[in-house]
């Protein structure tokens, strides 16, 4: 006896529907960037993005002044049908959470949870703190006490950003961190890379977060304080007298100076006949803009020469994401000048009509990643 199942188009057109992940939502200190990515056959992509502002935030929070204003930023985002369901991951800017390297002895998952809360308990008055924790001592290495680095946020804090996100309408299902955020985004963007370390680097607005990545997970990070790109727009603005906007504009138009690409670069798309007068502006950003660059670039040569002292091997190459990314030519004079590659991140392989341009897409890395998190213990 055979069994002929006919179902109605609208299941068989569900049923081949790509999976959607969850809502990642990435919180920084200027703006909230949500992204939802798609799985199909082995390839991603962004299924849909959203940019809000939060004009109430400042640099120390990332949240607005007004606790209130949160949701009511996020909630017409979540009725306008851009993303699919309701589960969500998030992250909280790095300026809220408590970066450290502790020394541990060799111990258990528990072990080592119990003797860093009581380490941070013992260290601050900010009462019960949620943290995540890795190993970041060298792979093999026989280091006794190991070195770990460890996230720590006010309980408090962490609870009223889910509650704050279920009020949108959102359900909470991860608040990571972003070193693993950052770690699973260079995974996205390079799937069938080498075993050899690389590194991410996001540049927001009022500080830069810079990732070393093993195997997936964090091995090393590092916060650029002083190294925003807020600064950078600043320049611009007072610099061509321009507004906020027309200076974002003119920096992801024109952006800066191209230099001469450090070998193994990704080469530029050459041009049949060069704009004089986006040269000229060029020019006068790369002027206005070479404190700030100066800045990130003397971290990122610190911070690389740091690696390969305790590895002996740099990372293979530095994806850039973040407000930092969307500055035409900006991958490119960040390595001409640390003599690595440096990449604007992007989902590899996606059809072009379904993607947004690479500049956009480089916002949303932390989101998709966020996103790609529905998989990490799935089919």
């Amino acid at each position: 006896m055979s069994l002929n199942l006919s179902l109605p188009k609208s299941w068989t057109s569900r049923l081949r529907r790509p999976q959607a992940g969850w809502i990642g939502v990435d919180v920084g200190t200027s703006a909230i960037k949500l992204a939802q990515v798609e799985r199909s056959k082995g390839t991603w992509r962004i299924a849909g993005s959203a940019l809000i502002p939060l004009p109430g935030a400042t640099q120390d929070s990332g949240l607005p002044a007004d606790d209130s204003a949160w949701q009511d930023l996020l909630r017409p985002v979540r009725r306008s049908r851009v993303f699919r369901g309701t589960a969500a991951a998030a992250v909280l800017p790095m300026a809220m959470l408590d970066l450290r390297s502790l020394d541990l002895p060799d111990g258990s998952p528990a072990e080592l949870r119990q003797m860093i809360a009581q380490e941070l308990e013992a260290s601050g008055p900010e009462g019960d703190r949620e943290f995540a924790f890795w190993k970041t001592s060298q792979p093999g290495s026989s280091q006794t006490p190991a070195q770990f680095s460890v996230l720590a946020v006010p309980r408090t804090v962490a609870t009223r950003a889910a509650e704050r996100l279920l009020e949108a309408g959102l359900r909470c299902e991860v608040l990571d961190v972003l070193p693993f955020a950052l770690a699973r985004s260079i995974q996205l963007a390079a799937p069938g890379a080498s075993a050899r370390p690389r590194a991410a680097l996001d540049w927001g607005a009022a500080s830069a977060v810079f990732t070393l990545a093993v195997d997936g997970r964090p091995a090393f990070t590092r916060c650029f304080r002083e190294c925003g790109v807020m600064p950078l727009q600043d320049a611009v603005c007072h610099g061509l007298g321009l507004s906020a906007g027309e200076a974002r504009q003119v920096l992801a138009s024109c952006g800066v100076p191209v230099p001469h690409l450090y070998p193994g670069s990704e080469p530029r798309p050459q041009r049949s006949s060069p704009d004089p007068s986006t040269s000229r502006i060029q020019t006068a950003i790369g002027e206005f803009a070479a404190p700030v660059i100066r800045r990130i670039v003397v971290e990122l040569r610190k911070t690389l020469a740091w690696i390969e002292q305790q590895s002996g091997r740099p990372p293979a190459e530095i994806w850039l994401c973040g407000g930092g990314a969307i500055v035409r030519n900006m991958a490119e004079c960040l390595s001409a000048e640390v003599g690595l590659p440096v990449r604007r991140w992007r989902l590899p392989d996606a059809p072009s009509g379904d993607r947004p341009d690479d500049a956009a897409e480089s916002l949303f890395a932390t989101a998709a990643a966020l996103s790609a998190l529905h998989w990490e213990d799935g089919p």
